[in-house]
This record gives structure tokens, sequence and C-alpha cells, in this order.
């Protein structure tokens, strides 16, 4: 198994079988907007990113890492709502 991590994204692990002398492993998704790392995206990282709102601190709540929490990072956590880490 190959897992994948990253700031507010949800961990995503893929399976995989490794033969011969190199691989090509292709693409996988990540889902982000879990700012507070709890394998979920709900409403807690959308209050969380609410309360930064406006904030240029480097924080997990700025998930599009555009060096601000604005509207497009309420969005990201809108849109991936409900998503788990598998």
């Amino acid at each position: 198994d190959l897992t994948f991590e990253g700031s507010s994204f949800l961990v995503r692990t893929v399976s995989l079988t490794l033969t011969g002398s190199s691989q090509t492993l292709g693409n996988t998704t990540m889902y982000n907007g879990d700012p507070d790392d709890s394998g979920e995206v709900d409403a807690a990282d959308l209050d969380l990113v609410i309360a930064d709102f406006g904030s240029g601190a480097v924080s997990a709540t700025d998930v599009d890492v555009s060096s601000e929490v604005d509207a497009a990072d309420i969005d990201i956590v809108i849109a991936n709502f409900g998503g788990v880490d598998n």
C-alpha cells in the first residue's frame, strides 16, 4: 500500500503490486478541506476556515495555499464536505 498525505488533504491509500525493475504508479486524486486533520471534511473544518477568514497567516485553513484564507477556501471545504480518509 502507498499512502498519500498532505496538510489539509484527506489521506488517500492505494494498493499496488510492485514487480520488475521500474514501476509507473499513475495518478491519484487527493481531496482537500480537512484543516483540523480529523479524517473527515465536516462542519468543524468549515468553522475553522470561517474563523480565519481574511487571515494571511500560514495555516492549514488556507486550503488553496493562496496566502489568504478567503472565499475560495470556503468553497473547497464545501465542495468536499462529507469526504473521509480511505
